[in-house]
């Protein structure tokens, strides 16, 4: 089976999958049932909900479809099928243009005087850029807020001072 399957590239899980199923299976793509009457009633509401703004598009004019449905108790409906359905009556908007491409593509480059530069404020394009912080040692002043909080939290008796603030 593994040869005949790669011969004809299938794969083997959906051979096993159509050779076990039961007689009475039908594909539910193939057995799918349109229901004119209810497309009927579906694109009256979305035109009375369209009709006081009909720049609504299927997303929006589906939401306030569903929403009405919802306040009557109804099941919502899927957004695909207001698309197809307002396609089907012509109550989609118009694409919209497509965009005009810049007359100047951008290639990934960035045109700068010299490297290590930033550009963009006139006032800071000749900065260099800094890639760390200075470090700094800690000032006496915060070597005394650090004890004084030890001592207050109780931090004394539980770990030893020379493994947190160097004086």
């Amino acid at each position: 089976m593994k040869a005949v399957c790669r011969a004809l590239g299938v794969a083997r899980s959906h051979v096993h999958e159509r050779l076990n199923r039961s007689e009475d299976w039908v594909d539910g793509r193939a057995a799918r049932v349109r229901d004119p009457a209810g497309d009927a009633a579906l694109v009256e509401s979305v035109r009375a909900e369209i009709k006081e703004l009909p720049t609504y598009g299927y997303r929006r004019a589906g939401a306030l479809v569903n929403r009405t449905r919802e306040l009557f108790g109804l099941g919502p409906v899927n957004p695909k099928r207001f698309y197809r359905v307002m396609k089907a009556y012509q109550l989609l908007l118009p694409k919209a243009p497509k965009r005009r491409h810049s007359s100047r593509p951008h290639e990934g480059r960035v045109a700068v005087v010299e490297s290590n530069t930033r550009c963009g404020a006139p006032t800071a394009s000749r900065l260099p850029v800094r890639t760390a912080k200075p470090s700094r040692a800690p000032s006496p002043r915060t070597a005394v807020i650090a004890r004084s909080l030890r001592g207050v939290l109780g931090l004394d008796a539980v770990c030893p001072a020379s493994q947190y603030v160097k004086c």
